[in-house]
């Protein structure tokens, strides 16, 4: 066992990556790069990194014991910072506590992050561009059009519940608005899909509903207005 811990020559090592994601108010996220030897597995870590995603990718290389290793961030974006700024050594550490060998520190716009590890001869050890987005997490874009829609059928199912005089009060209603939300001849000419089009086009999200609950007010349909 002695001359197994003592011998220098390569040991199959993996380097491990957390990634703690930026809080609302946060300025930054981090993520922490573990060198480890290789028996020493994913599992036995996590238990250090709860309020972490660990990612997955490329890990596998082979360190030295006792060498000293240095990390690195090339083209990554201006605010990025990484701890320690000098060298840190890779030991074979085993135990019930594992703490990162380095962390970095990135803006929380960065999506993607390139991270190389050299050795004491500044050869490049292990190298892997990091991505920092979650696959599951939905694009703005169509977040936004997902919630438009869920807020249009919401208002087309409410406006089905009106009997064909309390439609036609709603639509004179809607006609006379200030901003005109409703002329005369789109009046005789939209649908009903139309008339919930037209409200969600001409208002933000919260005064359309505003609008709907007034008009729904005015008819007499105070029953639906809970449903907005």
């Amino acid at each position: 066992m002695k001359r197994f811990i003592e011998r220098k020559d390569p040991v199959a090592s993996h380097v491990l990556l957390y990634h703690r994601p930026p809080k609302p108010t946060a300025q930054n996220q981090k993520l922490f790069v573990f060198l480890l030897p290789r028996n020493i597995s994913k599992d036995q870590v996590d238990k250090d990194c709860r309020d972490c995603k660990y990612l997955q990718g490329t890990s596998n290389c082979k360190l030295i014991k006792d060498q000293r290793y240095t990390l690195s961030c090339p083209g990554a974006p201006q605010g990025c910072k990484i701890q320690p700024k000098r060298a840190a050594e890779f030991d074979l550490y085993f135990g019930n506590q594992y703490n990162p060998t380095f962390e970095i520190r990135l803006p929380t716009s960065t999506e993607e992050v390139p991270i190389r590890i050299n050795d004491e001869t500044d050869l490049v050890v292990w190298e892997y561009e990091v991505d920092l987005k979650d696959p599951n997490e939905v694009p703005p874009s169509v977040k936004v059009q997902s919630e438009s829609f869920a807020l249009k059928e919401n208002f087309l199912a409410i406006l089905e519940e009106l009997r064909m005089e309390e439609y036609k009060k709603f639509k004179w209603y809607l006609m006379q608005l200030p901003n005109k939300c409703l002329k005369k001849e789109q009046e005789e000419t939209f649908s009903m899909e139309d008339v919930v089009d037209r409200l969600v086009q001409h208002y933000s999200s919260e005064e359309a509903v505003q609008v709907i609950k007034t008009t729904l007010q005015k008819i007499g349909r105070n029953d639906l207005v809970n449903r907005l």
